[in-house]
Order: C-alpha cells, then structure tokens, then sequence
C-alpha cells in the first residue's frame, strides 16, 4: 500500500525526537505524540502513519493551545 501524504516519511532521528512508540504483543504498533510545533511537524505525522497504516492499531495526540 502506498502512502497516502505528499510529505516525505519521516526520518527516524525525527521520530524518535516527536513521537512515542511502543509494540502490541501480536507486532501492532502504538503512536503516541512527544511534541508537534509546525504544520511541517503535523505532516511529517501524517506521513509516517500512511506508511505504517497497517501496523498502527492506536494514536494518542493532545491538543494544548497554551503559546
């Protein structure tokens, strides 16, 4: 399956830096949110769960408008 954003798949020293993974016994994936700032940030999320669309079973952003 192809990926479903125009925004490249993230790297993975930008993952490990904005995102929480965790694994599911059965091999599924959970995607929690560390730190979106930009709308560049809010598509570099989007691309990385199109490109692992089919392991994520669960994610977990909070919105906090407090700037």
């Amino acid at each position: 399956m192809g990926c479903c954003s125009s925004t490249p798949v993230p790297d993975e020293e930008w993952v490990e830096g904005h995102l929480y993974l965790g694994r599911t016994d059965d091999g599924g994936l959970h995607v929690g949110v560390k730190s979106i700032d930009t709308d560049a940030d809010v598509s570099r999320t989007s691309a990385y769960l199109c490109a692992h669309c089919e392991k994520v079973e669960s994610f977990n952003a909070k919105f906090s408008a407090s700037r």
